[in-house]
């Protein structure tokens, strides 16, 4: 089951580039997720890989193979839409064996490639009904199953849950991360959503405006981002971010002061050592701030809207200097809105980026 390497690959669309000179390798067996917003170009790197889309510059290697102009069904690649695109007419028996019946694959060894995939999708039962009598998700393991029969190196999932339900979704999810565990090969996924990237993903690779912000692991990518929109982007509820301005080095670190809480001073860890008066942008996640006085942080706001999940709360809160701050806390929150209070917040966990959003070290 090889492994996938695009080199420099550039999309342009007569005079306009969408895909900027994308660079990363995706190991064999592991499941990698494209994720970032909408018209980052994620699809449209799918679709080169699946040789729906002719790329205009690079390289694009399955294996050791470059497939720059090799046929789609000559990859080695099976993708599953966003749309279900079953034949309502077939069973699902006869749409998950309707390709190896093109390609003109014997009767036998096609039911037996069918019964495996149904096994393995828990579709024995639903075999002969037709696609109306299936619900939305019993439809998407169809879509799935059409392509393990295939028996490809590499899956390419192109958005498949985002016409599910919240729920579905989630047991989706779960189905599509088991379906990994079970075989093994490769797997190419897109979503514009964060959790489903950051619940899935061996590697992510964060895209914006047709170029790679960075890659590699969920943890690696939440705790170690290399700018502010990664940062941002990775992570629900995402981080906070302050306005922030340095004051020189201090016990090993910077000392910043934060001018919408009344210039509270933070000595944030960092090697690097930016000039005095440097504006800066302080970021830390809600889960790493505390509700409290706290020597020698303790900065002042107003409670806004308070949000009670029940196993956690989220607390929405503004300073006096206009920043918006989101806390988020274990089980119930007292706080209500309008309510004043201070909370803290471990130095360690900061991030501070330059005014460009470059992470500072």
């Amino acid at each position: 089951m090889p492994g996938l390497t695009l080199k420099n690959v550039v999309k342009r669309y007569a005079t306009v580039q969408v895909v900027h000179g994308v660079e990363f390798e995706i190991e064999d067996g592991e499941f990698c997720v494209f994720v970032g917003p909408s018209g980052c170009g994620k699809s449209t790197l799918l679709r080169m890989i699946a040789g729906l889309e002719e790329i205009s510059d690079g390289v694009i290697a399955i294996g050791d193979t470059v497939v720059n102009n090799i046929d789609p069904a000559e990859r080695g690649v099976a993708m599953v839409f966003q749309t279900y695109a079953l034949y309502p007419h077939m069973t699902v028996e006869q749409n998950m064996g309707f390709g190896l019946r093109m390609a003109g694959m014997p009767k036998d060894q096609i039911r037996s490639r069918v019964e495996d995939a149904a096994r393995i999708l828990q579709l024995e039962k639903l075999l002969h009904r037709t696609p109306k009598a299936l619900s939305g998700g019993q439809r998407q393991r169809v879509a799935i199953g059409r392509a393990i029969v295939r028996n490809p190196d590499v899956f390419l999932f192109d958005e498949p849950l985002s016409n599910l339900d919240a729920e579905l979704r989630v047991q989706m999810r779960v189905e599509i991360a088991k379906l990994h565990q079970d075989l093994g090969n490769t797997m190419i996924y897109v979503t514009h959503d964060q959790v489903e990237a950051m619940t899935l993903a061996d590697k992510i690779v964060v895209l914006r405006d047709g170029n790679v912000e960075q890659h590699g692991s969920p943890l690696e990518l939440y705790s170690n981002p290399n700018n502010q929109f990664v940062a941002g982007f990775i992570g629900s509820p995402k981080m906070n971010f302050f306005a922030a301005r340095s004051k020189g080095p201090s016990n090993g670190g910077l000392k910043v002061s934060l001018p919408s809480f009344d210039d509270a001073e933070v000595v944030v860890p960092l090697n690097d050592k930016p000039g005095d008066g440097q504006d800066l942008i302080l970021g830390i996640r809600p889960e790493h701030i505390a509700i409290g006085d706290s020597s020698p942080i303790s900065l002042g706001v107003t409670a806004d809207v308070t949000e009670q999940l029940g196993g956690s709360s989220l607390v929405y809160a503004n300073s006096r200097g206009g920043e918006t701050v989101v806390i988020e806390q274990r089980g119930y929150s007292g706080v209500k809105h309008g309510d004043g209070f201070h909370f803290t917040f471990d130095p360690e966990q900061a991030r501070l980026f330059d005014a460009e959003g470059q992470r500072i070290r």
